[in-house]
């Protein structure tokens, strides 16, 4: 039986390719839509009635569902809208459903101040939702979550330390800071920073003689991080004109860069083991390198690396690296900065446009933003606490088209 092989372009990209691309942007930005209406309260109490637990102001809760049914034609837009259909006529609500089921949001009723979810209603403070979720071992998730008039959107969580486990590890925030930024902020989709408590040791999460480990090498010495200083800092940035992929660079800090470069020669050297892949010099100012041209596994894919004097820089391509390092970009405006250093970014106005170059090179696809966003800007930022971590989400309001 004949296999059909899809039609490839010049760049060895198919239009599958790219639809995939551009799917994992709406992923991304529903996750962090997600993320921020999914927030909770400060406190956890062990008198809390068992299961998922919801308290919230009817007018907040309707403004936010509101701003969601703008995202057109996605899932969340058509949940918000079945919502707000059903939302009962009272001024509070409450929501109460088992640990092991998702059925919450059909479980909402007017709030009775003199049942099981008041001690969840006294926890929120001046807060317009509250809510509790079960997790193993009586580990709950909970927070709150304030809606401003203007459409700003504030949420406090706090995550149980087992949420971080195995790879989520690398999540869970040292309380030494991270320190100040390095990469370019200047046209990102989404960045972050981060010192991870323990380090980076990537290598102790892959188990041996993986196929993870075969084929990239994740056991050797760079990913055990004994060479790293423990930060590491990630910016995906809008994709150049005519070009399938968004430009992505990755930091890892180190302390001493001689021994960090021979960790990295060294990856390189154990990649062209398994791979027929040729080392290519690569240089950007006093920052030295390589490229691997030859790895093609992706639509532009031909990763770089420089080390700087304080940080390997990994990129997606060369493109990737130069934008990492762009000393003349503009300096990222002060009122802009995250709250922490421990800090992630989500520019969600910038999508559309990310979504416009995508569907330049293919004319014939649905657009991903066909409306105006709710909002602008997804920031967050986490600190460690005893046995926890407190995450802050914001959403600033604002046009996203």
């Amino acid at each position: 039986m004949a296999i059909r092989r899809e039609a490839q372009d010049e760049r060895g990209e198919s239009p599958s390719d790219r639809r995939r691309l551009r799917r994992i942007l709406a992923a991304l930005a529903t996750f962090a839509l997600i993320g921020g209406s999914c927030a909770e309260p400060a406190a956890n109490s062990p008198t809390w009635p068992e299961g998922n637990l919801l308290v919230a102001r009817t007018t907040a809760l309707r403004q936010l569902l509101e701003r969601l049914t703008g995202l057109e034609g996605t899932p969340i837009a058509r949940r918000a809208a079945l919502l707000l259909r059903s939302l009962p006529d009272c001024a509070w609500l409450e929501a109460r459903s088992a640990a092991d089921d998702d059925r919450l949001w059909s479980t909402l009723d007017c709030f009775d101040r003199g049942g099981d979810l008041a001690v969840l209603d006294r926890s929120r403070g001046e807060a317009d939702i509250a809510f509790a979720l079960a997790g193993p071992a009586r580990d709950r998730t909970v927070g709150t979550l304030m809606v401003a008039a203007g459409g700003d959107v504030d949420a406090e969580i706090l995550l149980p330390e087992s949420r971080f486990e195995s790879a989520r590890a690398l999540l869970l925030p040292d309380r030494e800071s991270a320190g100040p930024t390095l990469l370019n902020r200047d046209d990102e989709l989404i960045h972050a920073r981060l010192r991870p408590e323990g380090g980076i040791d990537i290598a102790s999460l892959v188990p041996a003689s993986s196929q993870a480990d075969r084929m990239f090498r994740l056991k050797s010495e760079l990913f055990a991080g004994a060479v790293l200083d423990g930060t590491w800092e990630a910016a995906v940035y809008l994709p150049e004109p005519g070009h399938p992929m968004p430009r992505a660079a990755l930091a890892v800090g180190f302390a001493f860069r001689e021994p960090a470069v021979r960790a990295m020669e060294g990856f390189l050297n154990e990649l062209r083991s398994a791979w027929p892949l040729r080392r290519s010099d690569f240089a950007l100012g006093s920052a030295r390198g390589a490229c691997l041209l030859d790895l093609k596994l992706m639509p532009d894919f031909a990763p770089c690396y420089a080390a700087t004097e304080s940080a390997l820089v990994i990129g997606w391509n060369a493109a990737s690296v130069r934008k990492a390092l762009d000393r003349e970009a503009p300096a990222t405006r002060a009122g802009d900065a995250p709250r922490s250093t421990h800090a992630l970014t989500v520019e969600l106005a910038r999508i559309p446009e990310a979504d416009s170059r995508f569907a330049h090179l293919e004319p014939d696809a649905a657009r991903l933003a066909t409306t105006t966003w709710p909002w602008r800007r997804l920031t967050a930022d986490g600190e460690r606490e005893p046995g926890a971590v407190r995450v802050r989400i914001r959403l600033a309001g604002g046009s996203g088209a």
